[in-house]
């Protein structure tokens, strides 16, 4: 098995994915960067066998991985959620309208595509906070300049509230509760969070800045 970190060959301990994945995250780790993608053959490893890699030989198979900086990958990933928050804010709005309008059956995949993404700003927040070793209950930002810091988890305790009520709206079938909590909860939230993921990147920055 040939295996690659960022084009250079490393070696392994046997000729398996799973051999050759620890060796890739070891020899990342000592250069202090993460694996991001993994092929095998010219074909990107399926999530599956990233969760539980196979460990059957493959002695003619290549393997390449690449890494990325920590620091600059979770700067990125956050900088990208707070775009994806503006698609959010928009599918809120939509959806809104269309509820007050009694179009439901146009209003929720739009409110389905806008809880998926703030799944994943939580999700990659969380992730993102726990790869760098910050800790989301300690670390703080500002949401808007004429209030105080708050620490990340505080931000994320509000956010889950205003997903609780449009939860409780729709499950109720209060529409005029759905709409408010998109309409204005959730838009509130939005630009909450753009700001919360800008502060966040930039306290990266600083941090990669002062080699943190």
């Amino acid at each position: 098995m040939h295996v690659l970190l960022d084009g250079e060959a490393i070696s392994v301990s046997q000729p398996t994915i799973a051999a050759a994945l620890v060796a890739a995250k070891r020899e990342a780790e000592r250069r202090k960067r993460v694996v991001i993608e993994a092929s095998m053959d010219g074909s990107p490893l399926a999530d599956a066998w990233l969760e539980h890699p196979p460990t059957d030989a493959r002695p003619g198979a290549e393997v390449r991985f690449v890494s990325a900086d920590p620091m600059s990958l979770v700067r990125v990933t956050y900088l990208e959620l707070g775009e994806e928050l503006a698609a959010a804010a928009r599918d809120q709005s939509a959806a809104a309208a269309a509820v007050q309008q009694g179009k439901l059956e146009e209003a929720m995949p739009r409110v389905s595509a806008a809880l998926s993404v703030w799944q994943h700003v939580r999700e990659g927040v969380v992730n993102g906070a726990t790869l760098l070793g910050m800790d989301p209950a300690s670390l703080r930002v500002r949401a808007a300049q004429d209030e105080p810091e708050k620490s990340v988890m505080e931000h994320i305790d509000g956010l889950a509230r205003a997903l609780t009520e449009l939860k409780r709206a729709i499950g109720a079938s209060d529409w005029p509760g759905v709409a408010d909590a998109l309409e204005y909860d959730l838009k509130d939230q939005a630009d909450r969070w753009r700001a919360v993921m800008n502060a966040l990147a930039d306290e990266i920055g600083r941090r990669a800045a002062a080699g943190a």
